[in-house]
C-alpha cells in the first residue's frame, strides 16, 4: 500500500522542469482529477503536483534494513512520532516516507511486486558504499551499474534492500534539485553538505499486477 499526497505547485512546480516529459505526466494530474478521484486530502490546489506520501514495506531484517538506506542511500530517518507504533522505521525520501516493519515470524517479507526510482545528490557515494556494505553484510546489494559516460563514473544504479524483494534503481539529481528541496522547506537551509541526507526523493512507484488483474485494479 502507499498514499499520495499533494503540495502547491507554487513551492513544488520546479520538480515538473527536472523530469522528462512521461514522469511530468505521471506527477500531473489531469484537470480537476485531484476533487474526483481522491479523498481525504482536503481542498488542493489547482494544477497541485501528485506526490507519493509513504509507501509500506516488510522486510526480514530492520536493523540490517536500515543499514542499507543509512550507510548505502544516505537516507535520514524519522523519530517515532507519539502513538505511532515503535517496532516501525520510517526512512524519509524527500517529502516522501517508507514505512518498514519486521515481516511476522515464521513467514517471509512480502516483496513489493515492481520497483522504485529515486534520485541522490552524489551517486559515486551510494555505489561506494553499497559496494562496502554488501562486502559487510554477505549479501548482493548491487544487481547492476551502468556507466554511460565514463567507466570510471557510475550514472545509475539498480539496488536491492538486504531481504532481497525490494529493487531501487538510483539516478542522481538534476543540477540545483538541493535548492529546489530548500525553497520548499523539505531541506533545511544553510546545512553543511556533509550532514545533508544524500537521497533525496522517491520520485516514481512502479506496481506490477498480474496478466487479467488489470479489470479488477481499475474497479
Amino acid at each position: 500500500p502507499f498514499v499520495l499526497l499533494l503540495r502547491d505547485k507554487g513551492v513544488m512546480g520546479a520538480v515538473a522542469s527536472c523530469c522528462n516529459e512521461g514522469l511530468t505526466k505521471l506527477l500531473m494530474p489531469t484537470e480537476g482529477s485531484y476533487t474526483r478521484d481522491w479523498y481525504g486530502f482536503g481542498p488542493a490546489e489547482r494544477n497541485s503536483l501528485l506526490l507519493v506520501g509513504h509507501v509500506q514495506l516488510e522486510v526480514a531484517d530492520v536493523k540490517e534494513a536500515r543499514r542499507f538506506f543509512v550507510e548505502g542511500l544516505g537516507a535520514s530517518i524519522r523519530p517515532p512520532q507519539e502513538g505511532s507504533p515503535g517496532d516501525v522505521l520510517r526512512v524519509l525520501a524527500g517529502p516522501s516516507e517508507l514505512l518498514l516493519s519486521s515481516a511476522a515470524r515464521g513467514r517471509e517479507p512480502r516483496a513489493w511486486p515492481g520497483q522504485f526510482y529515486v534520485w541522490v545528490e552524489d551517486i559515486q557515494v551510494v555505489s561506494a558504499a553499497c559496494k562496502a556494505l554488501q562486502a559487510q553484510l554477505g549479501k548482493e546489494l548491487i544487481l547492476e551499474e551502468l556507466c554511460l559516460k565514463s567507466e570510471e563514473k557510475v550514472d545509475a544504479i539498480a539496488l536491492q534492500e538486504p531481504s532481497g524483494g525490494h529493487v531501487f534503481v538510483v539516478n542522481q539529481a538534476p543540477k540545483g534539485y538541493v535548492k529546489i528541496l530548500e525553497t520548499a522547506d523539505i531541506l533545511p537551509k544553510g546545512v553543511d553538505p556533509s550532514t545533508r541526507p544524500n537521497l533525496l526523493a522517491l520520485m516514481d512507484v512502479q506496481y506490477n499486477v498480474p496478466p487479467g488483474a488489470s479489470r479488477e485494479v481499475a474497479a
